[in-house]
C-alpha cells in the first residue's frame, strides 16, 4: 500500500486548523483544481479496489457509481481537503452547477465527494448551505435539513470511491445563488493482529506390565489442541525412585519445537528398573506464553523372578567311596525364570559318577540347564561324586537365569583318606657266627591314602643278644634288651622310612628279633618277627 504524504494524526490536525478557511465560500472558483495533475493519495485502482477498513478488515468494494449526464451549460468547482492540494489531501469536493438558471424554473446541481486515499474514511459528513433565494424540492440521497443547511451523513467512504449528491430546487429570487459546501470526516489508521489460543495436551503410553530386566519403552505424545502455533514446546518427566534412563538419569527433558494447530509430535525413551514393582509416571509440558499441560499418570507393573537354592551333601565319606549330594532350586518371584541354570565347580581330583536331570560336566563344573521355572515352581537335583584324595571338599551351587539375580549355597564334605602302614623286618643273613654283628633293617611304608602321624618303632631282642647300635629317621634309645625310637611326626601316602638295629649274640641258638609299630591311626601295635641263627 502506498504511503500518504501526511500521516493520519497530522491530517486531522491540519483539518481542524484549516477547515474555516476552506468552507467553499460562495464557490468563487478560487480553489478550482479541475486542471490539476495526479494525486498520489487518490486510488488508482478504480472504484472496485479494496482498502483496509477501520475495523482492520478489508474494506468493501466501492458501490458502483451511477454515471449521470452532465449538467447542461454546467460549471465545475473543486476543492481538496484539508490542504487544497490533491496530492496532500484526503477528500476532494467537486460541485457542478449550471452557469445560469431561470427564475421559477426547477434545476439541479451536484456535489461529488471523492476519497483520495487508500484507506477508508469514517463518519464522512457533507454540509451544503442553501441560500434564501433557493427553494429545495429534493435531495438524493435524502439529506437532513439543519437550519439553512442540507446535511448528508455518508458514514464510511471506501478508499478511492466517489459519492454523488444531488440537489433539486427552484430559484425564487433574481441574482446570484451562492451554495457553499463543506466536508468533515474521521481518518483512522487501523492495524490488526490474529488472536490465537494454543492449547497443549500430553499423553504418556507404556506397557501395563513387563519384566524388570527388560528396557521399558515410554512414549510421550504432545498435541496442540488449540489454535495458532505453540512455540518452544518442552516436556519434563521426573522418574520415580528405582526407574532411570539407560544412562542412569531420573529427569528427562524433551524438546518438541513448534507445534501448529492440531499437530502432534512424539518421542520414545527407554528406561530401566533397579528392581521389580509398580512404577507411576507423569509428565508436564510448557510452551511460550505460559502455556502448560500435564499428562495423566500411568502405572507399569514390572515383574521379576527370584531364585532360591539349597545344597546338601554327605558330611563325611572315605576316599573312593560315593559322595551323594542334592540341590533344590525354586522361583519365589512373580515372573517366569527363563534360561535357568545351576552349576557346581569341582576340583580336578573329583569325578562325577552320576547327575540327575541331564546334568553335564562343562569346563570343570557340573551344570544343569533347566529352562523356564514358573513362579512358585522348584526342581530337585541330585549328584554323586568321588575322590581318590582325602580332603575337605567345599561345594558351592550357583543358580541364575536371564532375569533373576544369581544366588548360591554351599556345603562341606570330608573325604577321609586311610593310612595303611606296612612294616617289614629283614636281617643281612639268617646264619651268623656267634660274636659277629648282624644288622636288622626295619622298613615302614605308608601304602594308604592318608598320612599317618606319631609313628613309633620298638625293638626287642632275646636274652643273650646284645644291642650294639640303633639308627634311623628318629633317635633310638636302648634300655636293656629294648630299643625305643622317638616318634616320627608323620608319614605321607607312598612315603617310607628305614631303621637299622645292629646286634650280636654271645651264644649259639636260634633267636628272634621282634619289632612293634604304633601310630595315631594304629593304636593297636603291628608286630613283625625275624629269626636269626647264631652258630660257633
Amino acid at each position: 500500500m502506498k504511503s500518504s504524504p501526511l500521516s493520519v494524526p497530522l491530517r486531522g490536525a491540519v483539518i481542524a486548523a484549516l477547515l474555516p478557511l476552506f468552507t467553499l465560500g460562495c464557490q468563487t472558483g478560487l480553489y478550482d483544481d479541475t486542471d490539476g495533475g495526479t494525486n498520489p493519495l487518490a486510488s488508482d485502482r478504480g472504484p472496485g479496489a479494496a482498502a483496509e477498513a477501520s475495523d482492520g478488515d478489508a474494506a468493501p468494494a466501492p458501490e458502483a457509481r451511477e454515471v449521470l449526464p452532465p449538467i447542461a451549460d454546467g460549471q465545475k468547482y473543486s476543492m481538496a481537503f484539508p490542504t487544497g492540494d490533491r496530492s496532500t489531501s484526503a477528500v476532494l469536493l467537486e460541485k457542478e452547477m449550471p452557469a445560469e438558471v431561470i427564475l421559477g424554473v426547477p434545476f439541479e446541481y451536484r456535489i461529488e465527494v471523492q476519497n483520495l486515499t487508500e484507506l477508508a474514511l469514517e463518519e464522512v459528513q457533507v454540509e451544503d448551505r442553501i441560500p434564501a433565494g433557493l427553494s429545495v424540492d429534493s435531495t438524493q440521497p435524502p439529506a437532513r435539513v439543519v437550519g439553512d443547511k442540507a446535511v448528508w451523513d455518508l458514514g464510511a467512504l471506501p478508499a478511492g470511491s466517489t459519492k454523488t449528491l444531488t440537489v433539486k430546487g427552484v430559484p425564487s429570487e433574481i441574482g446570484a445563488l451562492k451554495t457553499c459546501a463543506t466536508v468533515q470526516y474521521e481518518s483512522k489508521l487501523c492495524a490488526s493482529t490474529n488472536v490465537v489460543a494454543p492449547a497443549l495436551e500430553v499423553l504418556l503410553t507404556a506397557p501395563a506390565e513387563g519384566l524388570a530386566c527388560d528396557p521399558l519403552d515410554v512414549t510421550v505424545k504432545v498435541t496442540n489442541a488449540g489454535t495458532g502455533d505453540a512455540r518452544n514446546v518442552r516436556v519434563t518427566e521426573e522418574l520415580p525412585e528405582g526407574l532411570t534412563t539407560l544412562a542412569g538419569q531420573r529427569r528427562i527433558l524433551m524438546d518438541f519445537g513448534t507445534l501448529s494447530s492440531s499437530q502432534s509430535k512424539e518421542q520414545t525413551v527407554k528406561l530401566k528398573a533397579a528392581r521389580g514393582g509398580a512404577y507411576t509416571q507423569t509428565a508436564s509440558a510448557e510452551a511460550n506464553g505460559g502455556i502448560e499441560a500435564a499428562a495423566a499418570p500411568i502405572t507399569t507393573l514390572l515383574r521379576e523372578p527370584k531364585l532360591e537354592v539349597a545344597l546338601e551333601a554327605d558330611r563325611s565319606v572315605v576316599v573312593t567311596r560315593p559322595l551323594n549330594g542334592a540341590i533344590t532350586v525354586g522361583n519365589t518371584g512373580d515372573a517366569p525364570s527363563d534360561d535357568t541354570e545351576v552349576r557346581i565347580a569341582l576340583p580336578s581330583d573329583v569325578q562325577v559318577l552320576e547327575a540327575s536331570d541331564g546334568g553335564q560336566t562343562q569346563g570343570g563344573s557340573l551344570v544343569w540347564s533347566l529352562g523356564t521355572l514358573d513362579p512358585g515352581a522348584s526342581r530337585a537335583l541330585s549328584f554323586v561324586l568321588s575322590s581318590e584324595k582325602g580332603q575337605n571338599l567345599v561345594l558351592e551351587a550357583q543358580a541364575g537365569s536371564r532375569c533373576a539375580a544369581e544366588v548360591s549355597a554351599s556345603a562341606t564334605s570330608e573325604i577321609r583318606g586311610i593310612p595303611a602302614l606296612l612294616l617289614e623286618v629283614a636281617d643281612e643273613s639268617d646264619l651268623i657266627l656267634v660274636g659277629e654283628p648282624v644288622v636288622y633293617n626295619i622298613q615302614v611304608t605308608n601304602q594308604g591314602s592318608a598320612k599317618d602321624e606319631a609313628i613309633v618303632i620298638v625293638c626287642e631282642v632275646e636274652e643273650g643278644i646284645e644291642i650294639v647300635e640303633a639308627g634311623g629317621p628318629a633317635n633310638g634309645v636302648v634300655e636293656g634288651r629294648t630299643v625305643r625310637f622317638e616318634p616320627v611326626a608323620e608319614l605321607a601316602p607312598g612315603e617310607e622310612i628305614v631303621y637299622q638295629v645292629t646286634v650280636r649274640s654271645s651264644k649259639q641258638f636260634d633267636s628272634r628279633f621282634n619289632v612293634s609299630l604304633t601310630s595315631k591311626q594304629k593304636t593297636r601295635p603291628v608286630t613283625e618277627e625275624e629269626s636269626t641263627t647264631f652258630v660257633n
